[in-house]
């Protein structure tokens, strides 16, 4: 998602392109970024559409729209970008959902995940020239 309007991932609502099952077709800025959309498609997280300020989503069915906060975008600098959102039901919390090179994500995952989790893998992966999402 960026600040801009210019892909289906961040268009206002009349914009949405379906196929002919109905489906939305992501546009996105790479094929990384559609990528990752498809993927928390297939596993109940579904983007619907982005305004300047709401997002909706669709979380294992259940139709949820969320205030935009903030999104920094990415920069090279940062190596990631974040969006900020907060549920209207909850508003005492706002969540912030990263994506980002795989060392700044690592570097930013809490001790205990880092801990549990095996990242031999992305590495493994990155000197073959795949990207880990």
């Amino acid at each position: 998602m960026s600040n801009n309007n210019n892909h289906s991932c961040s268009s206002e609502k009349s914009e949405l392109e379906m196929d002919e099952n109905e489906e939305l077709i992501y546009h996105g800025m790479s094929p990384d970024e559609i990528t990752l959309v498809n993927a928390a498609k297939d596993v109940g997280f579904e983007f619907r559409y982005r305004s300047n300020n709401k997002i909706e989503l669709k979380i294992l069915g259940e139709q949820k729209v969320f205030n935009l906060l903030k999104v920094f975008p990415f920069t090279s600098d940062r190596k990631r970008m974040t969006v900020v959102v907060q549920d209207p039901e909850d508003p005492e919390y706002a969540i912030a959902f990263i994506k980002g090179a795989d060392n700044v994500m690592k570097s930013l995952a809490h001790v205990e995940f880092t801990n549990h989790f095996n990242f031999s893998y992305i590495t493994r992966f990155a000197k073959k020239g795949y990207r880990t999402l």
